[in-house]
C-alpha cells in the first residue's frame, strides 16, 4: 500500500477518554507533548506527530464526534479505559464502532489503516465488555502499585503510558512496513504481532558491562524489545558488526552507546559508533522518490566516573542520558523516540516532498536527523548523487543556529542550502506541518 496522496499526513494519534475520568487530560496532554511537541518548550524538537483529542461530548450527543480516519495513512486510537467508560454503554458502543471500522478498513489493500491500542487504567478495564477487550492492552504499570493508586503516582503514569505506547507504535510501523515490501496484506492488520525491536548496547567490558546487563535485564522484565551486546572479547565484535547491519537491513535497531571512561579508548567500541553512524537512503525501495538518509537511531548514556583523556568526536549530535539505575526505562524510552522518529520522518518527507516548491536550481534530499559536517561530508561522498553544488538539505526541525550554519558553510560548502520543512512552508506559504491544534 502506497500512502495516499489525499491524506493530510502519514499518522495521526487519537486519545480517547471519559469526560468523568479525571487523569484523562493530563495523560492526553502528556501524549500530545511527548508525540508532537512539548507546548511548555516549543523551541525543542518535536516529533511532530498530530495528536487528537476526543472526550468532551457535543451539545446534543452523549459521544464525542466521529474520528476522520481518511485523513491519515495510519491513525492511532488510544483508549483510555477506566471504570466510567466500562459502565458507559454509549461510550462502549463509540469504541465498538471504531473497532468494527478498523477491521473492515484493515482488510483492504488500499484502505488507511486504523490500529487500537487500549490502556487499561483499572483493574476493571479487562473486563470491558465487546470487542475491545480482545485487542492486547499496552502494558504501562511496570509496578504492581501504579495500576493499583494511579492518581497518587500520576507523573509516573504519565512518563510510563508515552514509553510503552512509543514502543508499540514503533513496532507496528516497521511491521507495516515490511509487509508493504512483502505485498502482503494481512500483515498489515492487527491479527499478526509485530517483531520486536533490536537495541544494541555498545560498551566497553572493563567498565560497562555492569551497566549493560542491567539495562538487558531490564528490558527481558519489562519491555518487547531484544538486546543484543558482546560480552566476549574482540573475536566476537565482528559479530556485532553483522548482527547489527542485518538488523539495520530489516529497519528494526537501535544503538545504546554506554559511554563509561574506558569507553573511548576501545577500537571495537568506536568502530561501532561509526557504523552506526554511517548514513544510507532509506527511501531506496522507492522508485519514484527523493533521497531520504538516515542513520542508526542512537542514543549516549553518559557514565563516566573519573573522566577521559580524549573524548571520541563521533559520540556527538545524539541525545545524551545520564547513567542513573534508577531511570533505566527514560534510556528504552529516549531510544524508542529516536526510532519513532526517523519511522515518522520517511513517511513524512515522502507525503511532502511535492507539496513544497523547492528553490529552483537545488534537488532536494532529507536527512532524518540534523546536520553534521561528517554527515555532509558522506553525502559529498556519495557517488550516486549527481550535481553536489545543487543540493538542498532538508533536516528536522528546529533549524541549526546561526554559527553552526557559519561553520559548515565556510568549512564545508560555501554555497550548501540548509533548510527545515517549517522554514519552506514558511517561504512558500503552502502547509506548516508542525502546526498543532487540539479537537474535541
Amino acid at each position: 500500500m502506497a500512502l495516499s496522496k489525499d491524506t493530510e499526513t502519514p499518522v495521526r494519534i487519537y486519545v480517547i477518554w471519559h469526560p468523568k475520568y479525571k487523569m484523562g487530560k493530563n495523560i492526553a496532554h502528556n501524549i500530545f507533548n511527548d508525540f508532537n511537541r512539548d507546548l511548555n518548550d516549543p523551541e525543542m524538537a518535536g516529533i511532530g506527530i498530530p495528536v487528537f483529542f476526543r472526550c468532551s461530548q457535543e451539545p446534543d450527543q452523549e459521544i464525542p464526534k466521529a474520528i476522520p480516519f481518511e485523513k491519515a495513512d495510519y491513525s492511532f486510537v488510544i483508549p483510555l479505559i477506566d471504570e466510567n467508560l466500562v459502565v458507559d454503554t454509549e461510550w462502549r458502543d463509540y469504541l465498538d464502532g471504531i473497532y468494527n471500522e478498523s477491521k473492515r478498513q484493515n482488510s483492504l489493500a488500499d484502505a488507511n489503516k486504523i490500529i487500537i491500542f487500549p490502556l487499561a487504567l483499572r483493574q476493571v478495564a479487562f473486563r470491558i465488555p465487546g470487542p475491545i477487550s480482545k485487542l492486547n492492552f499496552v502494558r504501562w504499570d511496570l509496578e504492581p502499585h501504579l495500576l493499583a493508586y494511579p492518581e497518587i503516582h500520576e507523573d509516573e503514569v504519565c512518563r510510563n503510558i508515552s514509553g510503552q505506547l512509543c514502543e508499540a507504535i514503533c513496532r507496528e510501523l516497521i511491521n507495516l512496513k515490511r509487509s508493504k515490501r512483502n505485498n502482503n496484506v494481512e500483515n498489515d492488520t492487527q491479527n499478526n504481532s509485530p517483531g520486536a525491536l533490536t537495541l544494541f548496547i555498545s560498551h566497553a567490558k572493563n567498565d560497562g558491562e555492569e551497566i549493560a546487563l542491567a539495562i538487558k535485564e531490564w528490558c527481558q522484565k519489562y519491555n518487547q524489545v531484544k538486546t543484543f551486546f558482546d560480552r566476549n572479547d574482540i573475536t566476537f565484535g565482528y559479530d556485532f558488526s553483522k548482527e547489527l547491519k542485518k538488523a539495520v537491513e530489516k529497519g528494526s535497531a537501535a544503538l545504546i552507546a554506554l559511554q563509561t571512561d574506558a569507553y573511548s579508548t576501545r577500537e571495537w567500541c568506536r568502530f561501532e559508533v561509526l557504523k552506526a553512524k554511517k548514513i544510507k537512503d532509506l527511501n531506496e525501495k522507492n522508485k519514484k522518490r527523493y533521497k531520504i538518509w538516515g542513520r542508526v537511531p542512537m542514543v549516549i548514556v553518559n557514565a563516566i566516573e573519573s573522566g577521559e583523556n580524549r573524548n571520541f568526536p563521533y559520540l556527538g549530535n545524539v541525545p545524551t542520558l545520564r547513567w542513573d539505575k534508577n531511570k533505566i526505562q527514560a534510556i528504552i524510552d529516549k531510544t524508542m523516540f529516536e526510532v519513532l522518529k526517523q519511522e515518522y520522518l520517511v513517511l513524512l518527507f515522502n507525503k511532502i516532498k511535492d507539496r513544497y516548491k523547492w528553490p529552483d536550481d537545488k534537488k532536494p534530499i532529507f536527512l532524518t536527523h540534523s546536520p553534521e559536517p561528517a554527515t555532509l561530508q558522506m553525502i559529498l561522498n556519495n557517488e550516486t548523487i549527481k550535481n553536489k553544488r545543487q543540493l538542498c538539505i532538508v533536516y528536522p526541525d528546529p533549524p541549526l543556529g546561526i554559527i553552526e550554519r557559519e561553520f559548515i558553510n565556510e568549512n564545508l560548502w560555501t554555497d550548501l542550502e540548509l533548510t527545515t520543512p517549517a522554514s519552506c512552508s514558511l517561504n512558500t506559504k503552502k502547509i506548516d506541518i508542525n502546526s498543532y491544534k487540539f479537537e474535541s
